[in-house]
């Protein structure tokens, strides 16, 4: 065993050794924080700053026009096309007297059968003999709805126009009516766009409605091919 003076001289210098040693992190007592090392030679990690010209995806603005599932005008089986001789029985579509609401009725039935070329004859025939039966704004849209499924346009554009012209103040008027202007600059129909754009700001701009950039319709558009002009 060492002498006791020799053991004191010894932890002297180890503690002398040991006095410029970095420490790990300290806490803090006041606030509570561990604090770096003063001898770390870690950079701090900055953030990049947010680039302006990228919007965050909660502000890009809701598409004007999406998809709908096509639909079939092919001839139906023998067995559909008994269903669909005892709707219109049903609901005499061939009697003189049949009114908007038995008219209504075989649509609907006809819609649940498949059955789309007669269900569009009978909402067109409805809207002929009761154009002001309180069924004419859903059949409006309905008609506009299946003339995109079998890819009429031009007709789908006049049903969501009229609907704009005369339902405004219901709540879905301004979707159909942008996406009637979607509908439109496919077809390269520039003054029903300009005349819908000039209609929806009327009806809209005090409600939040701001006329996009040209720009803009690529985005608010996108996925609607346009259709090619006709041959002379």
């Amino acid at each position: 065993m060492l002498p006791m003076s020799l053991r004191s001289r010894l932890g002297s210098l180890l503690l002398t050794a040991t006095a410029g040693c970095a420490r790990g992190p300290t806490v803090s007592p006041a606030e509570g924080e561990v604090a770096a090392p003063a001898s770390s030679s870690t950079a701090a990690v900055e953030e990049s700053p947010p680039d302006p010209a990228r919007a965050p995806e909660g502000d890009q603005p809701p598409p004007w026009w999406t998809p709908l599932p096509a639909v079939s005008l092919e001839p139906l089986a023998p067995a559909d096309q008994q269903a669909v001789s005892q709707c219109a029985e049903r609901y005499r579509i061939q009697a003189a007297d049949v009114t908007a609401d038995e008219l209504f009725a075989a649509a609907t039935c006809f819609s649940d059968l498949r059955a789309f070329g007669h269900e569009i004859r009978v909402h067109e025939y409805l809207l002929r003999q009761h154009p002001d039966t309180p069924h004419a704004p859903e059949v409006l849209v309905a008609l506009g709805h299946r003339y995109e499924q079998i890819d009429m346009r031009p007709k789908a554009v006049a049903a969501y126009v009229q609907y704009l012209r005369t339902y405004a103040k219901r709540d879905d008027a301004q979707a159909l009516g942008e996406r009637a202007v979607c509908l439109a600059r496919s077809l390269g129909e520039t003054d029903t766009v300009d005349e819908l754009l000039a209609q929806l700001e009327r009806n809209y701009g005090r409600k939040g409605f701001v006329l996009p950039p040209p720009a803009a319709f690529e985005q608010l558009c996108a996925g609607l091919s346009p259709v090619p002009p006709s041959r002379p």
